[in-house]
């Protein structure tokens, strides 16, 4: 029985593609939101909290085993869209927000983001874009004006918190003491806001594009409405070519009996090109190769080079004869 093509496994150095699993969770409230709300991070890219912090804790045992849900120590990105399930018309005709519980999803990378306009983006980190290109803050923010959220941002919708049967149950869990400073509001609130980069927008006004930049630590939480977004369309998958550097997974081979009679055969004609002196191929069929791709029998030489050619000239310096070859 001819052997079985064995599955290609994954090239060494190849990171798998990005999920929207999470398991790190954090509670936001910004002021003007009726309700607070969760917000779910990839894994490894939540920050402790204030308390973990002070006691030398582990982004694991923090988020992932103790399950904080406190406010992270140092700054962090958030674009947040709002969904129409979290809007209200009010008495004016102009959209509010309404009070009802929601949840923010984990959404991939916009096609487009354009965030505030106000200028308070120059003191940002840059966007992915520049990063990837390695420019530096500077010429991304000041010189090329680039308003898009930070590299490391990520991006979520708010959508309506759906009950859960299993919270209707009673647990048979051992109950841990309530987290402190979980409520989603800063512990240490702005002294002094002074610049535009301290301001903070009004969340209650909904601006055109739904979408407010955030920035979250447990010291302040500042939100900046965006420009514009834009998300790729759900029914089209993006294809999206290999970045440089990243390795090309092979083709499968094709489970052909034939082949190595196929190749034993090209390499024979190859040996009695060599031996007539490579001025042409023997005749034959062509010779298909494993890869589907056929290969003519006298390939990348003409089939009857003229008498007074390159290769007659050659033959004649070295002081050889050289025979009519006729094919």
């Amino acid at each position: 029985a001819p052997p079985q093509p064995q599955p290609y496994a994954m090239p060494r150095g190849v990171a798998p593609p990005p999920t929207k699993a999470a398991t790190q969770v954090c509670t936001v409230h910004p002021d003007g939101m009726p309700q607070p709300f969760d917000v779910p991070f990839p894994e490894k890219r939540l920050p402790v909290c204030d308390r973990c912090k002070k006691n030398y804790r582990s982004r694991e045992l923090c988020r992932q085993r103790d399950g904080h849900k406190a406010l992270p120590w140092q700054m962090t990105y958030v674009v947040v869209t709002l969904t129409d399930e979290v809007l209200i018309k009010g008495e004016d005709g102009a959209l509010i927000l309404a009070d009802v519980p929601v949840v923010a999803e984990l959404q991939d990378m916009p096609e487009l983001c354009r965030g505030p306009a106000d200028g308070s983006m120059k003191m940002e980190p840059i966007c992915p874009v520049c990063k990837e290109k390695n420019y530096t803050r500077d010429h991304c923010r000041n010189t090329l004006k680039h308003s898009t959220p930070p590299y490391q941002s990520i991006y979520v919708k708010l959508v309506l918190k759906q009950e859960d049967d299993n919270n209707l149950r009673p647990s048979k869990k051992k109950k841990r003491k309530p987290e402190e400073n979980a409520d989603g509001k800063p512990r240490c609130p702005d002294e002094a806001v002074g610049d535009d980069h301290d301001k903070t927008d009004d969340i209650t006004v909904i601006h055109e594009s739904k979408t407010f930049f955030a920035t979250i630590s447990s010291k302040r939480i500042t939100v900046k409405w965006c420009e514009q977004i834009r998300y790729a369309d759900a029914s089209t998958k993006p294809i999206h070519p290999p970045s440089s550097g990243s390795y090309m997974m092979p083709p499968a081979a094709p489970n052909n009996p034939n082949m190595q009679y196929q190749l034993w055969d090209a390499f024979r004609a190859g040996a009695q090109w060599v031996q007539s002196g490579g001025g042409h191929m023997p005749g034959g069929p062509m010779v298909q190769m494993g890869g589907g791709y056929p290969m003519p029998p006298s390939y990348g030489h003409d089939p009857k080079p003229p008498s007074n050619g390159p290769d007659m000239k050659y033959a004649s310096n070295l002081g050889g004869s050289l025979t009519n070859a006729s094919v």
